[in-house]
């Protein structure tokens, strides 16, 4: 059953070449964030069901993530940045006028809220940096628990130079140190007059971003 296979097993099955298993494990598993030894075969089939965009990268045309930021933010009457939350109090039971949530920070500060929203990464969660009172139920830590997570590295190159075509935004390296490079141009560069600096974006995961990041520096 494809529930208990691993993608490399079931491609190696399937008769394929290694030199296409080593294409596939820098853009594909790359893209997923491990090798293909860690990514189950079934998770693969399912997503590739729903998925209806085609073999095209989405990439905004007329913003960035920033802008969507600051379009929400907009409607916020208060925004704190630089707050490390240290202990989230919660009771369903309150008297008229109470919050039901205080959120309290390194700082010493609180919030008292109605509702909190844990958006949290699951490497946080299992860390306990933030602690629940009273605990999450043991439903939710088993949850969390589960979940695997691995590592990720992106780094940036600055030239000041373009030596790429305008529609080169994607190379795949099988065989190199960095398996992948977006070369997608930022917003600024589609303003008039655009900035002397070009972008060429790094980005590598699992087991092979956690060798880059212990490689030190030239």
């Amino acid at each position: 059953a494809l529930d208990s296979t691993s993608l490399l097993q079931y491609l190696v099955g399937r008769g394929v070449s290694s030199r296409v298993l080593d294409m596939l494990d820098a853009v594909l598993a790359n893209d997923y964030g491990e090798s293909l030894s860690a990514i189950g075969a079934g998770e693969c089939v399912d997503e590739q069901r729903g998925w209806v965009h085609g073999e095209k990268y989405l990439v905004f045309s007329r913003g960035s993530w920033s802008d969507i930021a600051r379009h929400y933010a907009a409607a916020l009457k208060d925004v704190r940045l630089n707050k490390q939350v240290t202990r989230i109090a919660y009771s369903g039971h309150t008297r008229a006028g109470e919050k039901q949530v205080r959120v309290h920070c390194a700082d010493g500060s609180h919030v008292d809220a109605d509702a909190v929203v844990v958006s949290t990464s699951v490497g946080v969660l299992r860390s306990g940096a933030v602690q629940f009172s009273p605990p999450l139920p043991p439903p939710r830590t088993a949850a969390f628990e589960g979940v695997g997570f691995a590592n990720a590295l992106k780094f940036v190159l600055v030239f000041s130079s373009r030596f790429w075509p305008d529609d080169f935004y994607d190379c795949v390296c099988a065989d190199s140190f960095v398996p992948e490079f977006w070369i997608t141009p930022p917003l600024a560069h589609r303003r008039t007059p655009p900035p002397s600096f070009h972008l060429m974006a790094g980005f590598a995961t699992g087991a092979r971003a956690g060798r880059e990041a212990g490689a030190g520096v030239a």
